[in-house]
């Protein structure tokens, strides 16, 4: 997701959640068709030509089909690996106090992570 022209990074449980009517979907970009999955959709000419479109991609070119597969796995795992590090660095966190004239700075360590 970009919101105000930064990415935003979601837990692998976010759901975004549209509802549209069926003859917008043709207005979605590609790149978010493909990682997304219709639900609740009454089937249609438009959502059975995608249909018909995911599976012609998946049998004519299905290297390029298992590529996207695999990066798809790998964005979820990097996000996972994030996460926990993430989590790590608020464990392992302590706050220290910098005071001078003009500001305060705060770093935060914990149980000495660095040495």
């Amino acid at each position: 997701i970009i919101y105000c022209g930064r990415r935003l990074f979601c837990t692998p449980s976010f759901r975004f959640i549209v509802q549209t009517a069926i003859d917008s979907l043709d207005k979605v970009s590609t790149s978010l068709s493909l990682m997304t999955t219709a639900i609740n959709c009454q089937y249609s000419v438009e959502t059975l030509l995608d249909d018909l479109r995911q599976q012609v991609f998946q049998r004519v070119q299905p290297n390029i089909y298992q590529r996207k597969l695999s990066i798809l796995r790998l964005i979820l795992i990097c996000q996972q690996r994030i996460k926990s590090i993430d989590s790590f660095l608020k464990l392992n966190s302590i706050r220290l106090v910098f005071k001078n004239n003009y500001s305060t700075f705060f770093i935060s360590f914990k149980n000495n992570i660095l040495s």
